[in-house]
């Protein structure tokens, strides 16, 4: 199933964490976001909304836009009922997954709408929300669907940005992530699953980019293909930030008379896959060698 037709079907949401329930400055924020990143013509704004009390837990209300994208952001005064999945499971060092296990409160922040926006624009405006709320003591933050889990202080060096709310530079980050999807861990992660018996890597984080995830089933002695497969992926993923979700099921790339070339096809339909597609997922297999060498010369 192509992209074009799950548009608006996938979730664009992040995780963000604090050691105590914060008071959000939401002027502060705006103008943090709004700061970080000149190369953006729309501004964006945002308001609180309302406090309200549930039965576990005190929820404080905000509502923002940037162009035709709505963004709310709830805060809630308990842990992430994710935190196991995402914070547990994060390749970090003990001390900084220790102190954001213990986190007591959490932002989360879901992004609709951006018909006028590539899908890959409300990814980017999250993690720029998400900086702004480091910048008001957040701890760290998470992706539901990516599980990918960063340190506040990695994020705020990553995009050059003093604790004041200065910009240290001139909005380079999201250039890199517009031009070449880069860096790549923002939007999108490789994950190995094992379902049946059978051993895939698979991506996260394309589909809210609005391209179709990619799962590769790993051979019994592939090292070496897993190298080959991981720049494969970057490229696929590099590619498509420039020219949009054009690949699809029956298209090749690469290869040449001596290299295979890589080959997309609908995913095996009797894997119960343990994540969410979507209906966005493709299957990255090795071709055969082509007699003409193609870079991203896609053809059906």
């Amino acid at each position: 199933m192509s992209a074009e037709s799950n548009e608006g079907c996938v979730p664009h949401q992040l995780d963000v964490y604090f050691a105590e329930h914060p008071t959000i400055d939401p002027e502060a924020l705006a103008e943090f976001v709004n700061k970080i990143d000149p190369d953006e013509p729309d501004q964006f704004a945002i308001e609180k909304v309302a406090t309200s009390e549930g039965e576990s837990a005190l929820i404080d209300s905000y509502s923002g836009s940037l162009g035709d994208i709505v963004v709310t952001i709830l805060v809630h005064s308990v842990p992430s009922p994710l935190k196991d999945a995402v914070i547990g499971s994060a390749p970090l060092p003990p001390p900084v997954q220790e102190e954001l296990m213990a986190h007591k409160s959490f932002a989360l922040i879901s992004a609709h709408g951006g018909e006028n926006y590539g899908q890959f624009e409300l990814e980017i405006l999250l993690w720029k929300i998400a900086m702004g709320l480091c910048d008001q003591e957040a701890i760290g933050v998470g992706s539901p669907w990516t599980r990918n889990c960063l340190p506040a202080k990695f994020l705020t060096d990553l995009a050059a940005v003093s604790k004041d709310g200065a910009a240290g530079d001139t909005g380079s980050i999201w250039k890199s992530l517009r031009e070449s999807g880069e860096p790549r861990m923002l939007l999108a992660q490789y994950v190995g699953v094992e379902v049946g018996g059978r051993n895939w890597l698979a991506t996260r984080g394309f589909a809210q980019c609005g391209f179709d995830d990619l799962v590769f089933e790993i051979p019994s002695n592939g090292e070496r293909e897993l190298e080959d497969v991981g720049e494969a992926l970057d490229m696929i993923f590099a590619y498509q930030i420039i020219n949009g979700p054009v690949i699809q099921a029956g298209h090749t790339i690469g290869g040449d008379a001596k290299t295979k070339a890589w080959r997309f096809e609908a995913p095996p339909e009797d894997v119960e896959w343990p994540f969410d597609t979507w209906g966005m997922l493709m299957e990255l297999k090795r071709g055969e060698p082509t007699k003409k060498k193609r870079f991203f010369g896609l053809f059906g």
